[in-house]
């Protein structure tokens, strides 16, 4: 553990001990104390201001807030196992637990229009998926009817008057697109392995501009008829090999992105069962990360956020709201990155070979 967040914790345990509204030692006595200096002591003091647990009034002293006690967060998100959610979820309890606050899991079947929402009356903010508006949007009402702050959580919250965090999907396929086209790749296709949605229709549409405005061939739009519920995993592997079947085998594009990264262990099968080498005969790559995919062979050439920076923005958000109820709304794009793999080569000498 860092000096800094040994200090935040250790005042952090000693503010849970000290009834609201006392006043905390004096600054040279906590410096003494935690053996530590002014300016870290500074910092630690307004980290826990951010968090609510204390109200520094200069002049007077640090005052535990009347309103102290952990936060409780809930995060609502669908009910399926999903490699996205899951590193979302776990970005963002780690990123919670650091803050000194509490995750509350709330999980629901996407597309059920008679879904039960009740927000839980402990928490004092909610983090929704954007999967779950995406599917059944109405019943994010019953969430802003509590007055809590609210976080969308994977697409800009822009319709519904929301904070949100999430990634920049224009960057991300412009990232995967000028990579692959550095290679010499001119026949790029797009398997669309998650359910239909704004955001996937959104990708497909960014796909295809990209792909105008670098001047290569139109793109290919794979579908892949995933519903909610279904693995995104298994439906590429479908997907894919229903439009080689289609092709009889041939292969039309010389590199495919998969719209997640749940979609690249299918994509994978389905080439090996068609005869298809990565990235001999076609290189794959991933919209998105997940960690795993770096130990896959080939290890697979990724565009995304790193997987803390997830949560970390979505506390950035909520200390914002926490500190000052009445600011503008605040919206956090996450920087993408380029992640180069063993996936990605340059294309084979001829688009259209049977390998089959």
């Amino acid at each position: 553990m860092k000096k800094s967040e040994f200090l935040i914790q250790g005042l952090r345990s000693k503010i849970e001990t000290l009834p609201p509204g006392q006043k905390l030692p004096s600054i040279r006595t906590l410096i003494r104390q935690f053996q530590t200096s002014l300016h870290s002591l500074n910092i630690a003091l307004r980290e826990l201001e951010s968090e609510g647990l204390v109200t520094i009034r200069h002049g007077s002293g640090v005052f535990v807030n009347s309103q102290k006690g952990t936060r409780y967060i809930e995060f609502h998100r669908d009910l399926y196992p999903k490699v996205s959610i899951d590193t979302k979820e776990a970005s963002l309890a780690k990123a919670l637990g650091k803050a000194g606050w509490s995750t509350i899991v709330q999980n629901y079947h996407s597309g059920n229009s008679s879904l039960d929402i009740t927000p839980n009356k402990e928490a004092h903010a909610h983090v929704v998926l954007s999967s779950l508006v995406a599917s059944t949007p109405r019943w994010l009402n019953s969430i802003l009817e509590s007055g809590k702050p609210t976080v969308l959580y994977g697409r800009e919250g822009s319709p519904y008057q929301l904070e949100y965090v999430t990634g920049d999907e224009h960057h991300y396929l412009s990232l995967l697109i000028k990579h692959l086209k550095a290679l010499k790749h001119r026949n790029i296709a797009f398997l669309v392995n998650e359910p239909a949605s704004i955001n996937m229709h959104n990708r497909c549409d960014i796909f295809q501009t990209m792909l105008d405005m670098l001047e290569l061939e139109p793109g290919i739009i794979i579908p892949c008829d995933t519903e909610y519920g279904e693995s995104s995993t298994v439906k590429a592997k479908e997907g894919l090999e229903k439009h080689l079947q289609k092709t009889k085998g041939k292969v039309d594009f010389t590199a495919l992105i998969c719209a997640s990264s749940a979609g690249v262990v299918g994509a994978m099968r389905a080439l090996h069962n068609h005869g298809l080498s990565i990235p001999k005969d076609c290189s794959l790559a991933s919209f998105g990360r997940h960690e795993q995919n770096s130990l896959l062979v080939p290890s697979v050439t990724e565009a995304g956020a790193q997987d803390d920076a997830w949560g970390e923005a979505v506390v950035e958000v909520l200390k914002n709201r926490f500190k000052n109820p009445d600011s503008p709304l605040k919206g956090i794009k996450l920087k993408a990155e380029l992640f180069p793999k063993e996936s990605t080569g340059t294309p084979p000498q001829k688009v259209d070979s049977s390998k089959a």
